[in-house]
């Protein structure tokens, strides 16, 4: 499969399966597609492992987030 056909089929497959990976881990599938090396299996089991990885940073980023807001608050309420 060329890169253009592995890239198409592998961002398809992500979409129909319901998998958000960050991009990096896209690229990461699109990669290991090229390859041929893995079953689909395989596939969905890395895909999910990049799902889940994806969904717990962007909870890490919220909860990080909300802690610099709180933090900003306490120090303009005690002015």
């Amino acid at each position: 499969m060329d890169m253009e056909a592995s890239i198409k089929w592998t961002l398809d497959w992500i979409r129909e399966h319901g998998y958000d990976p960050f991009v990096e881990d896209a690229m990461e599938l699109i990669h290991t597609v090229r390859l041929g090396t893995v079953s689909e299996a395989e596939l969905h089991t890395r895909a999910r492992e990049f799902t889940i990885e994806c969904q717990l940073r962007n909870v890490v980023y919220e909860v990080a987030d909300e802690a610099d807001a709180l933090i900003e608050t306490a120090f303009d309420e005690s002015e």
